[in-house]
């Protein structure tokens, strides 16, 4: 099918980057269908197999693979659909799905996850203030742990987000981290 042949060529492409230019992984974007006429099935029979292709390209290159489940402008999905995919870090929409990030990192077996934030001009991390972002750190870390998570953004932040927000975000975990180390947990 026209996928396989575009699967194919995103499998080589990648390939190419981490064997040739040195990248260290990608970052794949999926989504459900958003049709409710198409099913599971359908989703595993015709878009699976191409998404599997290029996390496996990119495994077999050396590379890490960041599998972003892609909630973008309210779409949701059924994050199940991605439990046996080969990526090291799962990243989707945790609050739009209802999956908190130690839920996920249950349900993808103790892999890595990433996110926390809602990423639009609407919420926190583009319009709070720095007191209630770290706020937020610290009730993902205190939810999740602090092993096995990346605090980041649900999807791709506005490119116009003043560059001190995610400064904000890397304060509180550094903070976090020494005090861990300083009790002991």
């Amino acid at each position: 099918t026209v996928l396989d042949v575009i699967a194919f060529d995103i499998g080589l492409l990648t390939k190419r980057l981490i064997e040739e230019a040195g990248v260290d992984g990608i970052y794949l974007s999926v989504q459900n269908l958003q049709d409710s006429r198409l099913s599971r099935k359908e989703y595993d029979h015709v878009i699976k197999p191409g998404e599997l292709h290029i996390l496996n390209r990119a495994i077999s290159s050396g590379g890490t693979n960041i599998l972003h489940i892609c909630g973008y402008e309210g779409a949701t999905n059924d994050i199940s659909y991605y439990t046996g995919y080969p990526a090291d870090v799962f990243n989707w929409a945790v609050e739009l799905e209802g999956v908190s990030l130690s839920e996920g990192r249950e349900l993808f077996g103790g892999k890595t996850v990433l996110g926390g934030f809602r990423n639009t001009e609407n919420d926190l991390l583009y319009q709070g203030s720095k007191e209630a972002i770290q706020n937020k750190v610290r009730e993902i870390l205190d939810e999740t742990g602090r092993k096995g998570v990346v605090i980041g953004a649900d999807c791709t932040v506005p490119n116009d987000i003043a560059a001190e927000r995610i400064a904000w975000v890397k304060e509180a975990v550094a903070d976090e981290l020494v005090l861990k180390e300083a009790v002991g947990f």
